[in-house]
């Protein structure tokens, strides 16, 4: 499956990077229009990859992810060892809340899996 990432860095690379959450996890979207939208905030960079081992799918109904519940959610499913899970519905931004955007996010754990990395667009 092809997921998006918008990153502040022209040279992302896959390595054990801490997330907001202080563990070792990438968040990456189905989505091109909310990857575009952390481009823009970070006035970075539009990635692309492949990543086709989802170990887990949850669905969040339609909830905020900036919200003490999906912060719980990622951190219980770090201490599960999930290889990436698919967290579906999920409703997130990067700054502003009038552009929210309903998509799915996928949390990988484990770097190994993401295939095919590559740059597709900068500002």
């Amino acid at each position: 499956m092809k997921f998006y990432r918008g990153d502040k860095s022209k040279d992302f690379t896959i390595e054990n990077k801490l997330s907001r959450y202080n563990l070792p996890c990438l968040f990456f979207s189905n989505s091109i229009e909310l990857a575009k939208k952390y481009q823009d905030y970070f006035n970075g960079y539009l990635y692309d990859c492949e990543i086709f081992n989802i170990s887990k799918t949850i669905d969040f109904d339609n909830k905020i992810t900036y919200s003490s519940e999906f912060r719980n959610l990622i951190l219980k499913l770090a201490l599960e060892n999930h290889q990436s899970v698919l967290i579906k519905n999920c409703i997130d931004y990067p700054s502003d809340v009038s552009n929210m955007v309903c998509a799915d996010i996928l949390v990988v754990f484990d770097f190994d899996i993401i295939k095919n990395l590559k740059l597709i667009h900068s500002d």
